[in-house]
């Protein structure tokens, strides 16, 4: 928890889920939004939700995990913890709607940005990451580290591709040779044989087909990890 506060200070966004969090865990939280039904229950400092809680009525045991029994109290089951009184969400809701009326939204406050925000922001996107060249160098390396881990994928690659190259020479061998054949100028275009402006498009083609043949299969899977990976 310590590492994800230390990046949260550097500028960096950190979404992460905790199921039951230990009370230590809990404890270094800053601030915290409740909700019910999708409403506000509580927002603000983490210190505070206990005392605000039990001045609601709710009783949190001894030695018991806060997180627990507020998850408990936000999901409908509060009638553990408030023998007596409303315990409901919708209770639980109108009364911060009522105690916090600005809460969602202070229209006083003026949310410009200073100048010096903007600079102390623009400092700190640039000193995160690593250089371009450095983050080049780390990906190749990275490239080649896969390719020496899948040397069986690597071959099939090969293959593939002999394959391909195979067959597009096969395709042309009719021609002997001429992949091109055009009108002569003048004044000799009346002895020029047929014009064949065909086999160019055509190995164009059979080109292409020959390079989504060998990266189609393996490029599904590098994107598919590395999307998994980035995200």
């Amino acid at each position: 928890m310590s590492t994800l506060k230390a990046l949260s200070r550097l500028g960096m966004t950190i979404i992460t889920v905790i199921h039951q969090p230990r009370p230590e865990i809990f404890e270094s939280l800053d601030s915290l939004v409740l909700l019910g039904a999708g409403r506000m229950i509580y927002q603000g400092p983490e210190d505070n939700i206990r005392p605000y809680l039990e001045n609601l009525g709710f009783h949190f045991p001894e030695h018991s995990n806060p997180a627990d029994i507020m998850g408990d109290i936000i999901a409908g089951e509060g009638r553990h913890y408030k023998p007596t009184g409303d315990a409901s969400v919708q209770w639980l809701i109108d009364t911060w709607a009522t105690t916090h009326p600005s809460s969602a939204l202070d229209k006083t406050k003026n949310s410009t940005i200073s100048t010096t925000e903007i600079t102390s922001l623009t400092s700190t996107i640039k000193q995160r990451g690593a250089p371009f060249h450095r983050q080049t160098l780390l990906c190749l390396n990275r490239s080649l580290l896969q390719q020496f881990r899948m040397k069986s994928s690597f071959f099939f690659e090969l293959g593939v591709g002999s394959m391909a190259g195979f067959l597009i020479g096969l395709s042309q061998l009719n021609g002997k040779g001429q992949v091109f054949q055009s009108i002569y100028v003048e004044p000799y275009q009346f002895i020029s044989s047929a014009a064949q402006h065909t086999s160019i498009p055509q190995i164009a083609l059979l080109v292409g087909l020959a390079i989504g043949l060998t990266a189609s299969a393996p490029g599904v899977k590098v994107f598919s990890e590395e999307k998994l990976s980035a995200s």
